[in-house]
């Protein structure tokens, strides 16, 4: 299980590093072993850091939450983590960065970005309402130009990526981000449409369209979500530090 966001504490005692946190929608932690995740260390040599660690999620102090009771998504079981006085050995810190600025691991993360799930949800939701008959139908699908959208921004990302062969640069991530924001907005509006077409069937448990309606909910919530993408892409027009918007000029 992988927890993103450097919230939470770190005191150093020793060769070690005490944390405390509280670590929101970790997917998959159910069947996991390992928790990856980050978190802020005000002590480092040069300022503020963040620190990118692992620890085993028997580790003493680490407990795993029963709160994964949303709206969709529900097969990933995402509970909240917290790690309470959990000690983290300098051997299992994996990365440290400067806080408060980008950094180009985020060059290499970033462009992830969860879109193919995305493109997986639109793409059943047209072929589903397809078995409708009719002019009416017809009509509603010859409107559903936004899967369109969606199929061309998740290709681009492909190419940008080129199978993880890329020069990393914020570039590339502001290009990946925006056409995330593009896939997100565009597949919602493909499944809603697309349930409008099913009619009022879809609404009912058990349809195959309830849970690509569900499901596709949680698209503004992977990062990063289009209120800050459209910040981060105009601060990186301006020049300026996409984190803390100062002038880089």
């Amino acid at each position: 299980m992988a927890g993103t966001g450097a919230n939470g504490t770190a005191e150093k005692v020793e060769s070690r590093d005490k944390v405390n946190a509280h670590k929101r929608c970790r997917s998959g932690v159910p069947g996991a072993h390992i928790f990856a995740t980050s978190i802020r260390f005000e002590g480092g040599e040069n300022g503020p850091e963040v620190l990118h660690f692992v620890v085993l999620k028997s580790a003493e102090g680490l407990s795993v939450g029963d709160n994964w009771n949303t709206i969709g998504m529900r097969g990933t079981g995402s509970h909240d983590v917290f790690l309470k006085d959990v000690f983290v050995p300098d051997a299992s810190i994996a990365a440290r960065r400067p806080a408060d600025q980008w950094h180009k691991i985020w060059s290499v993360v970033r462009p992830h970005c969860h879109s193919s799930c995305r493109h997986t949800l639109a793409s059943p939701a047209e072929a589903a309402a397809a078995k409708k008959k009719g002019d009416n139908a017809a009509g509603a699908l010859g409107a559903l130009e936004k899967l369109a959208i969606v199929q061309d921004c998740h290709g681009s990302i492909k190419r940008l990526n080129n199978h993880h062969d890329f020069k990393p640069s914020m570039d590339i991530v502001n290009q990946m981000l925006s056409r995330k924001t593009n896939i997100v907005n565009a597949a919602i509006a493909t499944v809603e449409l697309a349930a409008q077409v099913r009619g009022s069937g879809a609404f009912f448990k058990g349809n195959v369209m309830e849970q690509l309606v569900r499901d596709i909910c949680a698209s503004h919530f992977h990062p990063l979500p289009e209120r800050k993408q459209v910040v981060l892409t105009g601060r990186h027009a301006m020049g300026s530090n996409p984190i803390t918007g100062e002038s880089a000029r």
